[in-house]
């Protein structure tokens, strides 16, 4: 090739093999001091970046430009109809060459992927996320308390173990992100589980809880059961009843309200019948009611309802370290601008 020609930088309108398009964009963007709409329009399309240049001035640009993951070809200005191709100088361009078939001319350039290609990055930060909802409910049953500074470091670890696995882009982000969201809930679900369950077993074997004599809470409730299966079937009688045995917030049945009448027939009435018709013991009481009242009640609404302002707050901190962590990445170097 004469050293004296001059050629043209032009885009061949492919990424590189492990680029991500977004971050191209971007980088282009600064790299030719552009608004990132008008690199975005660039990036995919053939482009000549330069015209009229040198040999190293053009192989200057082409290097600069390939750095970032753009396909560049160095075309010498001999005339339109009479335009050769310089293919790009690198390890991946010359192994492409030597693989092609004889007359085959030379491989076709990759089309843009989010990098890696294949899906083998999850498997790190899938397996710090697992590691940490363990790490949150040994930590919540162990000193019966959650910290939510945990929460943002399984994002922080998450996006780390996506960027060791090569992987980055805004896709990526999305997965870690998603992938923090089910650490955090599993890790206080399998917590709040644990102590529901240890609830149940505590009210199946205890006398007292929490201040509350279980034995006189029993004999009220047998009362109440008998009380309320003598009951007239009118409204007038249920909603003296309700005021009367403390169903309702108001002393005067006149008060009572509509809503405390649907919520004691949905959720009392079952229960007094119950006990109305069978006189459990206070074993039998303690076991089947309470125990298992508290088994039956949602670990997934008891979780919600443990939420704070302060969890939440921790909660999106840990989410948006993990996207932005693995969707910016590493940058393979600092551009320099032509």
């Amino acid at each position: 090739m004469n050293e004296s020609a001059t050629y043209s930088v032009v885009l061949s309108g492919n990424l590189k093999s492990g680029f991500e398009l977004d971050w191209v964009i971007d980088s282009f963007a600064r790299l030719i001091k552009v608004p990132p709409e008008k690199a975005s329009r660039i990036i995919g399309t053939e482009f000549v970046v330069k015209r009229d240049v040198e040999l190293q001035e053009a192989r200057t640009y082409q290097e600069k430009l390939s750095g970032i993951g753009v396909e560049v070809l160095l075309k010498r200005d001999c005339g339109v109809e009479e335009l050769a191709l310089e293919p790009v100088h690198s390890a991946d361009s010359s192994a492409d060459a030597q693989s092609a078939p004889d007359g085959a001319g030379a491989a076709a350039p990759a089309a843009p992927a989010v990098q890696p290609s294949s899906a083998k990055w999850m498997i790190a930060p899938l397996v710090v996320a697992v590691l940490g909802a363990l790490l949150w409910y040994v930590v919540a049953v162990r000193l019966d308390y959650e910290f939510g500074a945990i929460a943002w470091l399984i994002g922080a670890a998450v996006g780390v173990a996506a960027l060791l696995s090569g992987a980055r882009g805004s896709a990526i982000g999305v997965a870690c992100a998603l992938f923090v969201v089910a650490s955090i809930c599993g890790g206080k679900y399998l917590a709040v589980a644990s102590q529901q369950s240890e609830l149940a077993e505590l009210l199946s074997n205890s006398t007292e809880y929490d201040g509350i004599v279980l034995q006189e809470f029993y004999q009220e409730e047998l009362i109440d059961a008998g009380e309320f299966a003598e009951l007239p079937g009118d409204d007038a009688s249920l909603r003296r009843f309700l005021a009367a045995r403390d169903y309702s917030e108001s002393l005067d049945a006149a008060q009572v309200t509509d809503e405390e009448v649907e919520q004691f027939l949905e959720y009392s009435a079952p229960r007094l019948r119950d006990i109305a018709l069978n006189r459990p013991s206070f074993e039998e009481w303690r076991e089947y009611n309470l125990s298992d009242t508290i088994k039956e009640l949602s670990t997934f609404d008891l979780m919600i309802d443990s939420l704070g302002w302060i969890d939440m707050l921790f909660f999106l901190f840990g989410v948006a370290t993990a996207y932005r962590l693995a969707s910016q990445g590493k940058r393979s170097a600092p551009s320099r601008r032509i």
